[in-house]
């Protein structure tokens, strides 16, 4: 795959305002976001929040560490160090979805993707598992990379994975056959999607689309959000630029003083997360 270097100047200007919501006593790890719910961790304590920013439970990890948290309609999924999986309820109530025992898989969960039905998680580099919501089964295979998963996205029937050495797989989840698409020219850490085709953001500031490369940042892509007509690309020194479909800057905006780790856009309410802090948006969305 070859790329093409390309840098816009041509600026759109469009309304951007930022104001903290919640400042928390802990370092944020990771996070995640649904309609009506907030859900972050510092790897050993899982918080949920209302969208007014009323903490309604918090669940400790203990001895073992949370890695990765994902929303699946109205339900918090945990992966942790251990392998465990635990689907927990807006009641509370807990259910394992994996149990190492019985997987045979003590690797940690590195990632959680959701395709209608199914609950697709990665095992540190080594492992896929789908889990079937309707009937409570899954089967898993070898996945066998040799080198961190850094980002994993899906497209129709299709698990995208980025890894710290530079390569970009795909792997279909129907026969779990693994194919090496192309190698970055650094290291990704950020991945979406536009119409089916791949954007991913690089460690030096740089995204791939459509095989080109654009200059975003001088500093690391942390995330990649798409609503609509607009693309949200942020960075770890909190800042956050708007472009359009045809990466025209629209604006940008410094968000605090550290790294934005999520975002979750829609027409009511944008929401960006950084460190310990939590700050509600008004990109003037319609």
């Amino acid at each position: 795959m070859k790329f093409l270097l390309c840098i816009f100047s041509f600026v759109l200007m469009v309304f951007a305002k930022c104001q903290p919501m919640l400042n928390s006593n802990i370092n944020i790890n990771i996070a995640d976001f649904s309609q009506d719910k907030i859900s972050y961790s510092d790897g050993k304590n899982l918080y949920l929040m209302d969208k007014n920013y009323k903490i309604t439970s918090t669940i400790e990890a203990k001895s073992d560490k949370i890695n990765i948290i994902k929303f699946h309609n109205s339900n918090l999924i945990a992966g942790l160090d251990s392998g465990y999986a635990i689907q927990i309820n807006p009641k509370g109530d807990k259910q394992i979805l994996l149990d190492p025992v019985k997987t045979k898989i003590i690797d940690g969960i590195t990632s959680i993707n959701i395709i209608k039905d199914k609950i697709i998680f990665t095992l540190s580099t080594k492992y896929i598992v789908i889990y079937d919501t309707i009937n409570s089964i899954y089967k898993k295979s070898n996945l066998n990379l040799n080198s961190k998963i850094t980002n994993t996205h899906i497209i129709n029937n299709i698990l995208y994975i980025t890894t710290f050495n530079r390569n970009l797989y795909e792997l279909n989840l129907d026969n779990f056959k693994l194919n090496k698409i192309s190698q970055m020219p650094n290291i990704p850490t950020a991945i979406s999607s536009i119409d089916d085709e791949i954007i991913i953001g690089l460690i030096d500031g740089k995204i791939i689309y459509k095989n080109q490369i654009y200059q975003i940042s001088n500093n690391q892509i942390s995330k990649i959000k798409i609503y609509k007509n607009t693309i949200y690309i942020s960075d770890w020194s909190s800042n956050l630029y708007i472009y359009d479909l045809n990466l025209n800057l629209k604006n940008s905006i410094k968000v605090g003083n550290d790294a934005i780790l999520d975002m979750f856009i829609d027409k009511n309410s944008q929401i960006i997360l950084w460190n310990s802090a939590i700050f509600s948006c008004n990109f003037g969305i319609e």
